[in-house]
């Protein structure tokens, strides 16, 4: 990191940025990542910065079709993954999720949003995340979280996160956070009941 104005404000800021995404900064040295310099501004400040990509060959690595519809997400496609990703495309989608990341592989292609793919994988590196972090068949890039992912934390894990907005910012996206006291020895007996009751109101 090289700061052009060792502002304590924008130092913070940066490391900051790195606590909540160390999976963002965070990429190991290896002869398949290319390094591109990108300026961080905020508030008149400024910070160069490093970043590490693949080329697309070598993204492509970690991704594996396992259906007609179906994508895996390998461990390692983005640092500190806990799980794996899944996506649902049609081929429609397929087509517009892979050029969105082999764009992102081009030369001097920084800013803006990351591929959705990337999204997922950043996902699966958050704490305390459990089974995988899925893309549902309307994936897409979002703000942090891609559009259509959906992904569940074991509240268990001290370190785990609570994200109701993990996408939206205003209507929250049709997002709910449901809290009850009750346990899964109390809802397994009833939940085929129960399902139909929540999902009316």
């Amino acid at each position: 990191w090289k700061l052009e104005n060792r502002d304590p404000f924008l130092f913070f800021l940066v490391s900051f940025f790195h606590v909540l995404f160390p999976f963002v900064l965070n990429f190991p040295d290896s002869s398949a990542f290319n390094q591109v310099d990108y300026l961080l501004s905020f508030g008149g400040n400024s910070l160069w910065c490093k970043m590490v990509v693949r080329q697309y060959n070598e993204e492509l690595k970690y991704l594996e079709k396992i259906s007609s519809h179906c994508w895996r997400i390998k461990k390692g496609f983005q640092p500190n993954m806990n799980v794996e990703g899944v996506f649902y495309v049609n081929d429609h989608l397929e087509k517009l999720m892979l050029d969105e990341l082999r764009n992102a592989c081009r030369p001097g292609m920084v800013g803006g949003f990351l591929p959705g793919v990337k999204q997922i994988a950043n996902v699966a590196a958050l704490p305390g995340i459990v089974g995988k972090s899925v893309g549902l068949p309307d994936v897409h890039s979002g703000y942090g979280f891609a559009i259509g992912n959906m992904a569940a934390f074991d509240i268990a894990d001290p370190k785990s996160v609570v994200s109701p907005g993990g996408v939206g910012f205003d209507i929250n996206c049709g997002v709910r956070l449901l809290r009850t006291n009750l346990w899964e020895k109390d809802v397994l007996p009833v939940q085929w009941a129960l399902a139909p009751r929540v999902s009316s109101q």
